[in-house]
């Protein structure tokens, strides 16, 4: 695992500039918040979820996460169905924050467009983006 100025960077995923990570295993994929989206939310008081069964589009507004500095957008880095809503995260919203890629994972859907994958950042580019990014919010 990468680390950007204390910013976690796991460099088997994949990153939507919107700060979320995808793990896509076969036909399905993972998706939460990232490192950074982390320690700039600070702490979550609602998640705002798609429901079992929605197709979502690429880039598409989903759901939304408050919290005590502001609400930040929830959107689909990949089109797929959702398959798997992360309850415990409903239960205890500040879950995203205590382990962004782990147990804080917001959803799970079928991916319908592996070809998306190419639209997110991985690997060397990952890092960079990431790098501008720390530099720019980064507190």
């Amino acid at each position: 695992m990468a680390e950007i100025s204390g910013i976690k960077v796991p460099e088997d995923l994949f990153y939507h500039p919107r700060h979320h990570w995808v793990r896509p295993t076969g036909n399905t994929a993972e998706v939460g918040i990232d490192d950074l989206a982390r320690v700039l939310l600070v702490s979550i008081c609602q998640v705002e979820m798609p429901e079992v069964g929605q197709q979502v589009i690429h880039d598409e507004e989903i759901g939304l996460i408050e919290s005590g500095k502001w609400t930040s957008k929830i959107v689909a880095p990949l089109s797929g169905t959702i398959t798997a809503i992360n309850e415990a995260v409903r239960g205890d919203p500040d879950r995203v924050v205590q382990d962004p890629y782990g147990g804080g994972w917001l959803y799970r859907l079928e991916i319908v467009n592996r070809e998306e994958l190419n639209d997110l950042l991985s690997g060397d580019q990952a890092l960079s983006w990431m790098e501008a990014e720390v530099k720019k919010y980064a507190p």
